[in-house]
């Protein structure tokens, strides 16, 4: 039986940083070292030899990877980034255990850690052990966020107001106070029946995410992340529902627009309603995540900042007409 000795890779962290949530291969959900874009990725290698005397090699390399991988065609993966380190040349270890340490400087991360449906972006050390007889391999997972300054919210947040009727039948007004939100914000806004003249019978709020890859003849894949309903029977003329939907208990990422030409994500809040004929209307607008920055004096009880001030709203161009499912 050949030998294969213990292998650690130890990454420095942060003091005082939460490890990011991730979901491994298993589909079970880990917690990993976390950093930000242009950090340094440091550490060490701890090897263990056992009860073996020495350890013959032929090289030993540390490499860093951050790919976007497909997770059904293993094949398509592609490294936007791939850096190398030799840990040691041709040798021999004698110790029972060697530490190599490590550093990557100050190293560009720009895509934030993320596992879909369709594609999953990965960060990852892999260490290297070259003999004569075969090569080891060990890989040590990582990941990567990006906070944004709080400021993010506050540029060009205009609310959200869709004006919607179906004919001479329904005419309903649809606010939300901003469509640019913190992960764990709460998005308040109301619903105003201008004119009903259809029987409904209920109304729910989903939160739909829509994961886009650039790959001929795959299709997108849009995913309710959450629903609540926030009618329950006929309303009447005039009428106003008023809406608090809370982001913080879901598994929300930010807003990714054309992630190195291969993936997209993108959220919409999906307005649904439903006849006594069992017909679903709906209608949708995208709306925006960000990951704020924690404020170091944040307020009691809230890490994040304050929403905007409420600016006046602008209607939505072309989005007049339900569409009937």
């Amino acid at each position: 039986m050949l030998f294969r000795p213990n292998v650690d890779i130890i990454l420095d962290e942060v003091p005082k940083r939460k490890r990011h949530k991730v979901v491994d291969p298993e589909g079970n959900q880990v917690r990993l070292p976390t950093l930000y874009d242009m950090e340094t990725v440091s550490g060490k290698v701890v090897i263990n030899l056992g009860n073996k005397k020495k350890f013959e090699h032929k090289g030993i390399k540390l490499e860093l990877f951050g790919t976007i991988q497909s997770n059904k065609d293993s094949k398509d993966c592609l490294r936007f980034i791939s850096l190398s380190q030799e840990l040691e040349s041709i040798g021999i270890l004698y110790q029972e255990v060697t530490t190599y340490p490590f550093k990557f400087q100050n190293v560009q991360k720009q895509y934030e850690s993320y596992k879909g449906t369709l594609k999953t972006i990965k960060y990852f050390l892999k260490l290297t052990i070259d003999t004569s007889l075969r090569t080891h391999t060990y890989e040590q997972e990582f990941a990567v966020i990006n906070p944004e300054k709080p400021d993010c919210l506050t540029k060009e947040n205009i609310p959200i107001r869709l004006e919607v009727g179906i004919e001479d039948w329904l005419h309903i007004v649809f606010d939300f106070d901003h469509r640019h939100f913190g992960l764990k914000e709460t998005a308040t806004g109301k619903v105003t029946f201008k004119k009903v003249g259809i029987r409904l019978q209920t109304m729910e709020i989903q939160l739909i995410k829509k994961e886009t890859v650039t790959i001929p003849g795959v299709q997108p894949v849009s995913t309710v992340m959450a629903k609540f309903e926030i009618m329950d029977g006929g309303p009447i003329k005039n009428e106003t529902v008023p809406i608090r939907f809370s982001f913080k208990p879901y598994d929300l990422t930010p807003t990714m627009d054309n992630i190195n030409n291969k993936l997209s994500v993108n959220y919409f809040m999906n307005l649904v309603l439903n006849d006594i004929e069992d017909r679903k209307y709906f209608k949708q607008h995208e709306i925006f995540f960000h990951r704020i920055e924690k404020i170091k004096k944040a307020k009691e009880n809230n890490e994040y900042p304050d929403a905007p001030e409420n600016v006046e709203p602008k209607e939505t161009p072309n989005e007049d007409v339900l569409d009937q499912a």
